[in-house]
């Protein structure tokens, strides 16, 4: 009923030359014309009907050629409207862009502005709102680290910080907002909001690489490690320090819908995020037996302790100084390493002191977590250094660990090999078989 001409529909060849059963019409037509009515209208010269106008616009008068868009903050879901009465105000704590079927929450981070607008102004940096629909400026309330997260929906830690777990005031409020490849769906299927404890519980939902729909994962196998390590990865990309995840029993998890991505998950607990854990492609349609967690979070900040350092804003922990390294002052954002010619073979060191001096005889370059023996050649020096100097051409030591220059003997021959660890023969001569004054010592 679409086509223009007979031409364009489907039929078929003729396989006849009965005439018999030839198909007529009847037709009527006009070639007088009428104004659209209001709510529609007629964009086209020489157009065969007029066209009602579509959600968001309106036509209040007849003999429009185009339908009014409902203006920003505003929205209508009915077609053909005829007055800009179906043109409704959103609620304070939502917006709309102009020609909007309807009017969209602003945003955690957001809030409404009164009348409504075409957009939902964004907090200062600095403080941030977990509210969606906040309804007036009031909502953003300033980070006690001075740091909100680029979407402001949560403060994050600076550096040489770390979310507090030990404050009762650092818990986390307002809804959990959804991580760019995991999320925890309620009862009521939206983002759970936090409890007085921190505590956020539902469905998880995960959307692997390469995909762009969310999807559930069957419980087959799914315990407290796995739940742990889905709570790690929303809380690391959130910006919260994560205090515990556990995994709902499957009575517990509300039933989800859609695509069921994944089955047999495995963490060993080391892993940031799902998607490295093992796991098997889901073989099953089968929401009946969707798994869910219960994650426990923090917020606040609080120093890193001397032994540990931060180095990234947002961070959800204090990392422990590496083997060769220290810090000796809380807050760091960095560890010291120690310096060439000592080391350190703990972890989360806080003091220089753990810094060893080398033996005579050995070295360590700077952060290193053990000191190594001078290979024949060469010679420690005092106090031991980042390296062993080697013996001058002509002489050889065949000590490994030689404490001082001494060690390097002048060559008869005059000539050391290129790592002066022992002499070699020159030129028109070899070494002597017959005196027992020429056999070697030391190391080989």
């Amino acid at each position: 009923g679409s086509e223009e001409t007979l031409e364009a529909c489907s039929k078929s060849v003729a396989s006849t030359t009965d005439h018999g059963d030839d198909i007529g019409v009847r037709c009527k037509f006009s070639q007088e014309c009428e104004a659209c009515p209001a709510g529609k209208f007629s964009s086209t010269v020489g157009t065969s009907t007029c066209i009602e106008c579509g959600v968001g616009k309106y036509s209040s008068t007849p003999s429009s050629s185009a339908c009014v868009a409902c203006e920003a903050g505003k929205a209508s879901s009915a077609t053909g409207a005829s007055s800009q009465s179906t043109c409704a105000t959103c609620n304070l704590g939502a917006y709309s862009a102009a020609a909007s079927a309807s009017c969209t929450d602003c945003t955690a981070g957001r809030y409404g502005t009164a009348p409504p607008s075409g957009a939902c102004p964004v907090c200062e940096a600095g403080k941030a709102s977990s509210t969606i629909g906040a309804t007036s400026e009031s909502s953003c309330t300033s980070c006690s680290s001075g740091i909100s997260s680029a979407d402001r929906s949560h403060c994050v830690c600076g550096l040489g910080s770390a979310p507090d777990l030990s404050s009762p005031t650092s818990l986390p409020t307002g809804q959990l907002q959804d991580a760019s490849s995991v999320r925890i769906r309620d009862d009521s299927n939206n983002s759970p909001t936090f409890d007085s404890e921190g505590v956020v519980s539902g469905r998880i939902e995960v959307k692997p690489s390469g995909e762009t729909a969310w999807g559930t994962i069957y419980g087959y196998n799914w315990d407290d490690v796995d739940a742990l390590v889905a709570c790690r990865e929303i809380g690391n990309e959130l910006g919260y320090a994560t205090i515990s995840g556990t995994a709902l029993s499957r009575d517990d998890t509300p039933d989800g819908s859609g695509e069921v991505w994944w089955s047999n998950v495995y963490c060993s607990g080391s892993e940031e995020t799902l998607e490295a854990c093992s796991k098997s492609v889901a073989s099953t349609t089968d929401h009946g037996d969707d798994i869910g967690v219960r994650c426990k979070f923090s917020q606040e900040c609080e120093a890193c302790p001397a032994g540990k350092f931060s180095s990234t804003v947002g961070t959800s922990t204090c990392i422990e100084c590496g083997v060769g390294k220290y810090s000796s002052t809380p807050s760091s954002s960095a560890c010291v390493a120690c310096e060439a010619g000592k080391a350190s073979s703990a972890t989360g060191a806080s003091s220089q002191s753990t810094c060893a001096t080398c033996n005579l005889g050995a070295y360590s370059a700077a952060a290193s977590a053990s000191c190594t023996d001078c290979t024949a050649g060469r010679y420690g020096t005092a106090p031991p250094s980042g390296a062993c100097p080697v013996c001058e051409a002509g002489k050889a030591s065949s000590t490994i660990g030689a404490t001082s220059e001494s060690s390097c003997t002048s060559c008869s021959s005059g000539i050391s090999s290129a790592d002066r660890s022992h002499c070699v023969c020159g030129l028109g001569s070899a070494p002597d078989l017959s005196s027992p004054t020429s056999l070697p010592t030391g190391q080989l």
